[in-house]
């Protein structure tokens, strides 16, 4: 017999009748992130303060980054559902839950939280239209779906923010009918190096990021949705104007990929020892960095050429491999001299082993179906490309990941120099949501600037017949 969702999420209440946090309830007068209050922060984690109120958060995934959010946000009193994929699962979360909760041990300061998040399902309709907050941490590939399955029962108000996944607009065609009364974040990635150790039931949380970036759309929610975060993560957080900046500066965009090229690349098609199996991060090689810093440059080029083309992008997320590791992890790595010192001397990554597929007998070969490739290609370095080819930016080493890739997925995507493969169809490039030039483009990733520069000139047009100076297009192509 099919196990019931907990009596905190099925019982006789309608949908009208449930009680429900106003958005202006979320407020707080704590501060948001900035340096000089992060230079003030208690250096023990847990210092900022709780929201107020007991909110409703649903959190899409049960992944390793799902079991750190559940369990920490019901530690802080919270109630929390958990929406996964899989009946199965959904039987594992919820013999979590009547044995007591969930632990998360963050290992650097042996420190552990416990939380009993309310209820697991698989069903959206179970919880969707009861939260305030819905947070979607699984692998890119399967967001689209998953929204899509949200989608009927979004209500008018809700936040909906997405870890990675490059949500560069909020086409109404995957959000539904209530798209523009929705707050939408993509968060830029996870805040945590984790792993579940027993799922449903014990996380570990070997490294926590000093900053994580977000885009909130609309933009004028950006602080608050930042505040609310850094409260439930605590974790500082900071906004950024632009859903295009954080799709296109989610590290592991090229970073995973590239270091998945660095180890495999010359593999011989045989099984190898579980002990040969590098660590992902603190085994890279300098080769591997070197390849890095050139992707760096052609993202600098494709920001350079997006910004004098599109004066109002804010890209300033766009920032190079070995920056953005200073960011995360100030203080913890020992050697920020160049960008292969800084992955092979951060102690958070001296665990965090690379995916591989056990054939027996201790011996393993290559995952090359994980999220490192099956994720972050068709919804990274594929919608990256998408964006250069429409700014007429040549990506070479781009180009050459996506390929090899293609091929040890058994995808198509990139065909030539053009992105026409048979699998551009189940990507998030904007060739797919017919966006043939940049402006048609920015006007997806920006609809609010491109409204009000719309509204500006009709403005103008209306002062007495008074020319005045025409404000910048928001794009010119």
């Amino acid at each position: 017999m099919d196990r019931k969702v907990s009596e905190s999420t099925a019982d006789s209440e309608t949908s009208s009748q449930r009680p429900r946090v106003e958005t202006n309830k979320w407020c707080s007068t704590d501060e948001l992130w900035t340096p000089e209050v992060e230079l003030n922060r208690a250096t023990t984690k847990g210092s900022f303060r709780k929201p107020k109120p007991k909110l409703k958060i649903c959190v899409a995934g049960g992944g390793n980054g799902g079991h750190v959010m559940a369990g920490l946000f019901a530690s802080k009193g919270h109630d929390v559902s958990l929406l996964v994929s899989a009946p199965h699962h959904v039987d594992k979360w919820l013999s979590g839950i009547e044995a007591g909760g969930l632990t998360v041990h963050y290992v650097e300061g042996d420190r552990k939280v416990k939380g009993t998040p309310i209820t697991a399902t698989h069903n959206p309709a179970d919880v969707v239209p009861y939260v305030d907050l819905i947070i979607i941490v699984i692998p890119a590939k399967y967001h689209q779906p998953m929204i899509e399955a949200m989608a009927p029962h979004f209500r008018p108000g809700q936040w909906v923010c997405a870890v990675e996944g490059a949500w560069w607009g909020i086409p109404p065609s995957v959000f539904g009918p209530n798209t523009q009364q929705l707050v939408f974040a993509e968060i830029q990635c996870l805040p945590w190096a984790c792993r579940a150790t027993e799922y449903g039931r014990y996380v570990e949380v070997f490294e926590e990021k000093d900053l994580v970036e977000i885009a909130v759309s609309p933009s004028k929610d950006g602080r608050e949705v930042a505040r609310i975060l850094q409260q439930l993560m605590d974790i500082p957080f900071k906004a950024h104007g632009s859903l295009l900046a954080m799709a296109l500066s989610a590290p592991c965009n090229w970073v995973h990929p590239a270091v998945m090229y660095g180890h495999f690349a010359e593999w011989d098609g045989k099984p190898f020892p579980r002990s040969k199996v590098p660590l992902f991060y603190h085994d890279i090689t300098q080769d591997t960095a070197d390849m890095l810093e050139r992707l760096d440059d052609e993202y600098r080029q494709l920001k350079t050429q997006l910004e004098q083309r599109c004066p109002l992008l804010d890209l300033s997320a766009i920032k190079p491999t070995k920056e953005l590791l200073m960011e995360y992890y100030h203080g913890k790595i020992t050697d920020e001299s160049t960008t292969l010192s800084c992955f092979a001397s951060n102690p958070g990554y001296d665990t965090l082993s690379s995916p591989v597929v056990d054939v027996g007998e201790g011996m393993v070969v290559p995952n090359f179906d994980y999220r490192y490739l099956n994720s972050d290609i068709p919804f990274g370095l594929v919608v990256t490309r998408g964006v250069a080819q429409l700014a007429g930016v040549s990506m070479p080493t781009v180009d050459f990941l996506i390929r090899w890739s293609q091929e040890k997925l058994g995808k198509e995507w990139l065909l030539g120099d053009k992105l026409c493969g048979r699998d551009m169809g189940k990507t998030r490039a904007p060739q797919v949501f017919d966006c043939h030039t940049l402006d048609e483009f920015v006007k997806i990733c920006l609809p609010e600037l491109t409204i009000r520069t719309r509204r500006d000139k009709e403005a103008q047009k209306e002062e007495g017949g008074v020319t005045q100076e025409e404000p910048p297009a928001v794009c010119a192509v």
